[in-house]
């Protein structure tokens, strides 16, 4: 009994999960793709409409629709605390996605999973391994809704922690070239440009963040 309800149960997530990867797959590709545009459009002065359609077909239109659908049930559910918002919106800008819906889409996920948690749960307690006592069905629907409930907070966490390391496996190379440039006679804004221009492809993560720290250089922010 207990080896059919383990494997139950692990059916049950891996099928999950492997749909939730599928879903911040999608996400994690708009969220890139929207600050490259933004990107672009403010480098060459084109506007985030017109680089927009180039990047339009069925996957933009899924992620679309999927993404409007999730910041309006994210709305909903999201926290009212603006102390907890906040939290969950620094964590989210660390793991990269940093668009003006991120908590939404986040909270919409988070609690969309735990509810198909709970009806995988029912499913499983009621059709699958109907026979098993009470106490193991119940110790099964627990940790399947804790397994979804949970599952994106340690997904972000984990995207948090990679691009860590990939920012600081990049760094060396960074401050060699920024020193580089700042010798050759550039001043520290424009060498930070170039240098992000010159690790697009080797680090893009972290070219991504220095391109960003530019917009941010130019629109005043202070360099302390």
């Amino acid at each position: 009994m207990e080896s059919t309800l383990l494997a139950a149960v692990a059916v049950a997530m891996l099928a999950h999960l492997t749909v939730f990867a599928v879903v911040l797959g999608i996400f994690a590709y708009l969220e890139e793709s929207r600050r490259r545009r933004e990107i672009l459009g403010r480098t060459l002065g084109i506007s985030l409409k017109d680089t927009r359609a180039k990047d339009q077909g069925v996957i933009a239109w899924l992620v679309s629709s999927l993404s409007s659908a999730f910041v309006s049930f994210g709305r909903s559910v999201s926290p009212s605390k603006a102390e907890d918002i906040s939290k969950t919106r620094t964590k989210l800008i660390h793991a990269g996605f940093r668009g003006q819906n991120a908590v939404e889409i986040y909270w919409g996920i988070k609690i969309g999973m735990t509810l198909a948690g709970i009806g995988m749960a029912a499913l499983l307690a009621m059709v699958i391994v109907p026979t098993l006592r009470w106490e193991y069905k119940f110790t099964a629907c627990a940790m399947v809704v804790s397994v979804f409930f949970y599952a994106p907070g340690l997904y972000v966490d984990y995207l948090v922690k990679r691009r860590q390391r990939a920012i600081q496996n990049g760094l060396p190379d960074a401050l060699d070239l920024l020193v580089v440039c700042v010798e050759a006679g550039m001043g520290l804004d424009g060498a930070i440009q170039r240098v992000g221009q010159e690790l697009a492809v080797k680090e893009p993560v972290l070219s991504l963040e220095l391109k960003l720290l530019t917009l941010e250089l130019r629109a005043g922010k202070s360099r302390r």
